[in-house]
């Protein structure tokens, strides 16, 4: 898979347990990971194959990609990027394509997504990821420099429908957005928006982040009506 000439990125390919707690539990995915412009923060993992580019990527098809997938005894393909470049050629390909490959296609995504391509994409996947970080405009200005307004239209567009399973991620980072006002908030809003049940997880983001702190916005969020909430990665006091 080859990045656009020049461009910096970084691309991973790895068999994985799937990402979601409720769709396809257990089962293998194909992750597909490419690391340039997006929302989400890089954290480097170990991943059964791994390459960076442009010049070190390998020229795979999206049909040989999903025939790895299949080798590999996998379920699903997981597109893990939100780079747009990649997301809206081979990435695109890879989720249009995997149907018929029997295996279903997932994305993880920032929910930065504007009118039709946001529609084209879930129209595209059975069940999505989505990294929110919170619902107050201070966030996602204090963070990233932009507008929420795409995110949460987002989440809108994917409460107007049923056929996509969706999981919530919240990745956490100490002072910006851990306040119990701020997971407050999110939780009711997705809580109102999503449903109670929508399986959400919070995640820290830098380890600096409390245990203790991890576990009060699994209490917060319980408190303000989520009844399928649990911590990413560490064990959290009760």
């Amino acid at each position: 898979m080859d990045g656009r000439k020049g461009a910096p990125f970084r691309l991973r390919m790895a068999r994985k347990t799937s990402p979601f707690s409720r769709f396809l539990p257990g089962a293998h995915f194909l992750s597909i990971e490419s690391r340039g412009s997006g929302l989400r923060p890089s954290r480097p993992e170990p991943a059964e194959a791994w390459w960076e580019g442009p010049d070190g990527a390998p020229c795979l098809t999206a049909d040989e990609a999903l025939f790895l997938a299949r080798a590999w005894g996998c379920r699903g393909v997981f597109l893990e990027t939100d780079d747009p470049w990649f997301a809206a050629g081979i990435g695109e390909e890879i989720l249009s394509r995997a149907r018929d490959y029997n295996l279903s296609p997932a994305v993880a995504t920032s929910g930065y997504l504007c009118g039709e391509a946001r529609e084209h994409l879930l129209g595209l996947v059975d069940a999505v990821e989505l990294i929110l970080y919170g619902v107050s405009p201070g966030v996602y200005r204090r963070l990233f420099a932009v507008r929420p307004e795409p995110v949460l239209e987002t989440v809108l567009s994917l409460a107007a429908q049923s056929r996509v399973a969706v999981e919530v991620v919240v990745p956490l980072l100490p002072g910006e957005n851990d306040s119990s006002d701020e997971v407050g908030d999110l939780s009711r809003f997705v809580a109102e928006r999503l449903g109670a049940s929508v399986p959400v997880r919070f995640m820290p983001e830098e380890t600096s982040l409390p245990d203790e702190r991890l576990a009060s916005a699994c209490a917060v969020a319980h408190l303000a009506g989520l009844s399928d909430v649990s911590a990413f990665g560490r064990e959290v006091p009760p």
